[in-house]
């Protein structure tokens, strides 16, 4: 009984834990994204 539990509680805890890394990842690739921007346009050379 205790295994057919556990189970499903391992699969919600592989998805949260999928769905939190995701965000985080996303989170992480805007602010860096939003960096880069900031630094190309505060170094920006005519020059090319």
């Amino acid at each position: 009984m205790y295994e057919n539990f556990s189970s499903p509680i391992q699969e919600i805890h592989i998805k949260i834990k999928y769905v939190y890394e995701r965000f985080l990842r996303t989170q992480i690739t805007f602010a860096s994204r939003s960096k880069m921007k900031k630094h190309s346009n505060a170094f920006h050379r005519p020059d090319g």
